[in-house]
């Protein structure tokens, strides 16, 4: 035989040797009992006796193999932040005392006022939506495109009330 198939015959003989020994060895105890049995039946057939589907008195009975605990998983603790919530403003009229309310005002509604266009209109809401409600008038001025001059114009229509 030449090396190789030596090498082949060597290494098919230690699967089988490890595949017969796991299988084995996973049936714990029940391959014991099983022995232990036919051992207790030749041993009484020796002695003349007609072998019982009982077994013995004599064999005594392994206990059963232990039930394991299960395995407590260390858990992983994933931080989430918490959303920050901006407080959705209620559907109220847009309008108050003939001002426009900025925080629920929409994009066109923006553009009726004097020196906005639909692009820094656009910025507004923009805005808004990114940041949150507007608290004070003055906030308005810092959305890119109003500045001192464009606030002075438009202060005395709109609110945030």
């Amino acid at each position: 035989m030449k090396k190789s198939e030596i090498t082949v015959l060597i290494i098919t003989a230690l699967f089988v040797t490890f595949t017969l020994g796991y299988f084995v060895g996973r049936t714990g105890a029940a391959g014991t009992v099983a022995v232990a049995r036919e051992v207790d039946a030749v041993a009484v057939e020796s002695a003349g006796e007609a072998p019982s589907a009982e077994p013995s008195e004599s064999a005594e009975t392994p206990p059963p193999p232990p039930v394991p605990e299960p395995i407590a998983l260390p858990t992983i603790a994933v931080e989430t932040p918490e959303p920050t919530a901006t407080p959705e403003p209620t559907p109220e009229p847009h309008y108050i005392d003939g001002k426009l309310r900025i925080n629920f005002a929409t994009q066109a509604e923006f553009e009726t006022l004097s020196g906005i266009g639909p692009t820094l209109a656009a910025r507004i809401v923009a805005y808004r939506d990114a940041h949150g409600p507007f608290k004070k008038l003055t906030t308005l001025k810092s959305v890119e495109g109003i500045g001192d001059g464009r606030y002075d114009a438009i202060k005395d229509q709109i609110t945030v009330d």
